[in-house]
């Protein structure tokens, strides 16, 4: 073998020396290559998981569910997003903590997960696991302006052929909204909320989202305080207004200017026009009863609370006319007087169980300020003239129904936000 051909051999001894090195070199680099991204892959699944894991936690809180009830629905979203709902092997830990309660609370989620190795282990034996976190808040950061809100089951049902319309504000059930017949609710500037489900026709119209499985509404008027009694002696016995001797000459009287005070086992029975001066009306065990189609009750600056036995203090449209305004009321929001207190309350049935207030007439229908009967079934029946609520309505449950329109328009007196659940980390 000369020089040249010994060369040539010695070259290809160390290109195939040079291969072997490099090949094992190439093939390190591709397992580490798929480890790394499996590790990649893993931690995106796992952060997916946590955050999923934080807004279930976060919704089931602001349902107010208890503090395990939220740790185990947490975990089972943890699951349902592909990774085990408890430790197993600690292979996966999920750690849930719950802070605060429903209406201002959070949910903090940390995943810790071991991950699975190829080619990694012939080299290394140390950790090789993923970490995600994740919290998720509930906030009231949406403005809802609720017009309507009913408070309980089985909360809002609309029938008949009459139309709902609510102004620069929208409408919240705690429960289902139930509909039937050709009803309509047509919201300008607003939701149609529901904490349970939603029974909407094609023609019903919310232009910020007809939803359902909200957060439940607040009551905005829990915390105000009854008024104090008036002073000065009880107002009591049968009041009768009916100068013209209406329905029948026996309830004739001529009780139709009514001055503020303490009425206490007073029953009131108007057939013509009552008028109430501004002020405040404390009934315990007392009503107010429209007993024909030409009763009217009046008044501008009012306040009617009703307290005591429910099947003695109520107020009892029927088929007369109301047109009453709370202290302080404007249609435009920037004259209304907001006092923060019972003064903003135009009818306030303070009873649990309370009593019905049930407007059913074929006459006007007018209330300016707070409807608030938070452990009564308010029902408003649409008539030709209509029915009107400037202010905002709060009832146990809330039944509208007849032939007519029966319009709501959103006042600022007290904040309606609605809840929503946000991630924040």
């Amino acid at each position: 073998m000369n020089r040249r051909q010994t060369s040539i051999a010695s070259a290809e001894g160390q290109a195939v020396v040079l291969f072997a090195l490099f090949s094992v070199v190439l093939v390190g680099a591709m397992a580490l290559a798929l480890d790394v991204g499996y590790l990649l892959t893993e931690r995106r699944e796992a952060q997916a998981a946590a955050d999923a894991s934080a807004l279930a936690g976060a919704r089931a809180l602001l349902g107010g569910e208890s503090t395990a009830s939220v740790i185990s629905t947490a975990k089972s979203y943890a699951k349902s997003n592909g990774l085990p709902a408890v430790e197993a092997d600690d292979q996966t830990v999920i750690a849930v903590a719950v802070d605060g309660d429903q209406w201002d609370g959070s949910v903090e989620v940390d995943v810790t997960k071991q991950v699975r190795r190829f080619f990694l282990g012939a080299l290394y034996t140390g950790p090789w696991q993923v970490s995600a976190h994740a919290t998720a808040e509930t906030t009231d950061k949406t403005d809802a302006n609720y017009i309507l809100i009913a408070l309980d089951p089985p909360g809002l049902y609309v029938n008949g052929s009459m139309r709902i319309t609510a102004n620069n504000g929208s409408i919240i059930s705690n429960d289902n909204i139930e509909s039937s017949g050709e009803s309509n609710i047509i919201v300008t500037d607003g939701f149609i909320d529901a904490a349970g489900t939603v029974e909407a026709s094609s023609q019903w119209q919310a232009p910020w989202g007809i939803r359902e499985r909200r957060a439940p509404a607040i009551d905005p008027f829990a915390e105000y305080l009854p008024p104090a009694k008036p002073l000065g002696p009880a107002i009591t016995g049968n009041i009768r207004c009916n100068p013209h001797g209406y329905e029948d000459a026996s309830y004739t009287g001529t009780d139709c200017n009514f001055t503020p005070g303490y009425y206490r086992n007073a029953r009131i029975r108007i057939w013509d026009v009552a008028t109430f001066a501004p002020g405040l009306y404390y009934f315990e065990n007392s009503s107010i009863e429209l007993r024909s189609t030409t009763a009217r009750v009046e008044g501008t600056g009012v306040n009617f609370y009703f307290a005591g036995n429910p099947n003695q203090s109520f107020f009892d449209p029927n088929n007369g006319e109301v047109f009453l305004t709370a202290p302080g009321y404007s249609a435009d929001p920037s004259l209304l007087t907001v006092h923060g207190d019972y003064q903003d309350i135009v009818i306030w049935l303070d009873m649990c169980p309370g009593s019905t207030i049930d407007s059913s007439g074929n006459n006007e229908f007018f209330l300016g300020g707070v409807l608030y009967a938070p452990c009564s079934e308010i029902y408003l029946h649409g008539n030709p003239y209509g029915e009107t609520l400037n202010g905002i309505a709060i009832g146990s449950t809330i039944e509208v129904q007849g032939t007519a329109d029966m319009e709501v328009t959103y006042l600022p007196y007290a904040p309606t936000g609605s809840y929503e659940v946000y991630l924040t980390e």
